[in-house]
């Protein structure tokens, strides 16, 4: 199994955490969040860390119902050439 962290700790986050984990290809990790997030937990996964670490995790990442994301964020995104995947 891949390991993988999650973009995002919101309410989609529960039905993308249903499907990764009935399937056999990933190992959620944790997520990245909010600053008010970080410490916590959302389904037993930690919040590891906020959206800026996105520089120092994994090159797959599966954004949860990101409906306004920044342009810093694509910016970040396209510099570091991080795929967006599907489950």
């Amino acid at each position: 199994m891949e390991n993988i962290i999650l973009l995002g700790a919101g309410g989609h986050a529960h039905s993308v955490v249903d499907t990764i984990e009935q399937g056999c290809k990933y190992n959620i990790v944790g997520f990245l969040d909010t600053e008010e997030m970080q410490g916590k937990y959302y389904r037993d996964y930690p919040v590891l860390d906020t959206d800026e670490a996105i520089k120092r995790y994994y090159i797959t990442f599966f954004p949860i119902n990101m409906p306004s994301p920044s342009t810093a964020f694509f910016e970040t995104t396209a510099v570091l050439s991080i795929i967006f995947g599907t489950v």
